[in-house]
């Protein structure tokens, strides 16, 4: 029951935390050129950096892209996704991650869609599924928090348990030396 009610809560707060994230249209430089990047700012918790580019490889990968981190730049590379809603080909997706401050990241985002970058006067329906993919992959993340903490919970409800039964043998030991 008490798990029900924090998945409950966390299903929650989820929802707020999204709500408060926005996907912006921003110039950004790419390989020594500025272009429009999609940037999703949001307040990272507890979630690693290495984390977040673990489940960045992990997301795309469904997609059927791999993607990889160019060391030099930071840059991930995630080649040929299938993202049906923003084309009808594949789509190249390069990403960056920043962190500006300790309790935000930037997701920075350029879709290659077969040597025209998806950019803010591109086709509404497009840009509106680029936004929507950053979301996905946010939805991911705040699912994988969630789980670790419902993972925390439970060890820490088995603690308790194991305490309670500690207590309760102690308890018995003291009753059978007072009768």
């Amino acid at each position: 029951m008490k798990n029900i009610i924090l998945l409950a809560t966390l299903l929650f707060l989820s929802t707020i935390l999204w709500g408060q994230s926005s996907v912006e249209i921003e110039k950004r430089p790419m390989n020594e050129e500025m272009r429009d990047a999609f940037v999703l700012k949001y307040d990272h918790k507890g979630l690693k950096e290495k984390e977040v580019e673990k489940q960045w490889e992990k997301f795309t990968k469904s997609f059927g892209a791999k993607a990889k981190k160019d060391k030099s730049t930071g840059i991930y590379f995630a080649d040929d996704a299938e993202i049906n809603s923003m084309s009808d080909n594949t789509v190249d997706i390069y990403m960056k991650l920043n962190t500006p401050n300790d309790k935000t990241r930037e997701l920075v985002v350029w879709y290659d869609l077969g040597g025209l970058y998806l950019d803010r006067d591109g086709d509404k329906s497009r840009v509106s599924a680029g936004k929507d993919w950053m979301f996905s992959f946010l939805g991911h993340l705040n699912t994988l928090e969630k789980e670790e903490l419902l993972d925390a919970e439970e060890d820490l409800l088995k603690d308790v348990k194991k305490e309670n039964k500690k207590a309760e043998k102690s308890v018995k030991k003291i009753e059978k030396k007072i009768s």
